[in-house]
């Protein structure tokens, strides 16, 4: 990936860390839901969010750390 503004990387840590509920650096499939509720302003559904959070979770281990957030927002924000 390209050089990244540091200032880019910190709004994205906000962004995941308001999201990460409990505060363990890492989102859950239910935190995640969340976060895709939001961003939708509606209600996720099951299905687009089990789908999203696989692709997300790229090395699938179950939760999503910030470095595949990151990847994921960034990649989708270009």
């Amino acid at each position: 990936m390209a050089c990244i503004d540091p200032g880019r990387i910190q709004e994205v840590r906000e962004l995941f860390g308001y999201f990460d509920a409990d505060r363990n650096g890492y989102l859950d499939p239910d935190e995640f839901e969340r976060f895709l509720a939001a961003l939708a302003e509606g209600e996720a559904t099951e299905t687009p969010t089990k789908v999203s959070f696989d692709h997300v979770d790229t090395n699938k281990n179950g939760r999503i750390e910030f470095s595949e957030f990151l990847d994921w927002w960034l990649g989708r924000h270009k």
